[in-house]
């Protein structure tokens, strides 16, 4: 389907439910959701260097945890445990 239709369909079913909203109601409403728009221009316009910060600072965060990475992996692994009780389905019609 068309994105251009599938988004007027989409306004024009949201706005057939707040037409009858009173004003006051519908300025608050425009006031959230051009507060939302603003909050989502601001993620968009981060640049990829401030989230490869964060993965900087997180690298290595686990360093002094004492153990290897494949003592980790064993003792998730170990950590599994599996109910062996047959489950019995039954169905009456």
């Amino acid at each position: 389907m068309n994105t251009i239709t599938t988004n007027n369909n989409t306004v024009d079913k949201y706005f057939a439910m707040l037409v009858d909203l009173k004003p006051d109601v519908k300025i608050d409403l425009i006031k959230k959701l051009t507060d939302s728009l603003k909050v989502n221009l601001k993620e968009e316009a981060t640049p990829d260097k401030e989230g490869d910060d964060i993965i900087d600072q997180l690298a290595g965060a686990w360093h002094d945890y004492g153990k290897t990475a494949e003592e980790i992996i064993a003792d998730i692994r170990d950590s599994r445990y599996s109910d062996d009780q047959d489950i019995k389905l039954s169905h009456t019609f």
